[in-house]
């Protein structure tokens, strides 16, 4: 599948001149604050566009209105292959959460995962800390099943010693999403 659209979006395969339209929140403080690698460069926005697009596990969400590319979604199948295990992550900018866009674009995913892909299960992770992330999990009915204490650390703090974060692992059950759709 290359396209899928909902109610006010269309979301597509990563395109390497998307750089532009995710640039605006890449390179914004606050929309990358709990993202790993943070605030891009225009160069490494285009550098990582570009590479992410090669790989058909990354979607560019785009406006029906304008065709503004707001954010983008990786839905990629983990180790152990057997497991039919989905981790789904979504990047957008701090301006189109709260408005349904995010919501929408993820259960549009959940509905690839589980119909298209015959994902068992579908989990997501994010820093504690990420309130726009957690909060839009719970509204997939992820449930909140792990807090792993101090497991990531992408940035360097002062001293150059690493800046640990605390993670929460959100999952949903095909079954679940099955009952949840109905």
């Amino acid at each position: 599948m290359e396209f899928m659209q909902t109610e006010h979006l269309n979301i597509r395969r990563m395109r390497p001149e998307d750089w532009s339209d995710l640039f605006k929140y890449l390179s914004d403080e606050e929309s990358q604050r709990y993202q790993n690698k943070g605030v891009y460069t225009k160069k490494e926005c285009i550098d990582e566009i570009q590479q992410m697009s090669q790989y058909n596990t990354n979607w560019s969400v785009c406006l029906k209105s304008n065709h503004v590319v707001i954010g983008f979604i990786t839905l990629q199948q983990v180790e152990p292959m057997n497991s039919r295990t989905f981790k789904l992550h979504f990047n957008f900018g701090t301006n189109y959460f709260n408005n349904g866009f995010v919501e929408e674009a993820n259960i549009r995913m959940l509905q690839y995962a589980f119909e298209v892909l015959s994902a068992h299960r579908v989990v997501g992770i994010s820093c504690v800390h990420d309130t726009l992330t957690n909060k839009e999990y719970q509204k997939l009915k992820m449930r909140k099943e792990a807090l792993f204490q101090k497991a990531f650390t992408y940035r360097l703090g002062k001293n150059n010693k690493p800046v640990w974060w605390d993670i929460h692992l959100f999952a949903i059950l095909k079954d679940e999403w099955i009952r949840m759709v109905r």
